[in-house]
């Protein structure tokens, strides 16, 4: 893991991603022009409750 600040772990995107996939989802990492980065967050939706 890797940070910057001071008192950060660098854990966040790695528990996020657990997190997410643990729910079916994915994450998907983009490059935004001018410099930095987008994370778009994909979460399967339920079509109808299960009885």
């Amino acid at each position: 893991f890797y940070t910057t600040k001071k008192d950060g772990m660098g854990m966040g995107l790695s528990i996020s991603r657990s997190i997410i996939e643990a729910h079916g989802g994915r994450i998907v990492p983009s490059l935004v022009e001018g410099g930095g980065m987008l994370f778009t967050v994909k979460l399967p939706v339920l079509k109808e409750a299960q009885p």
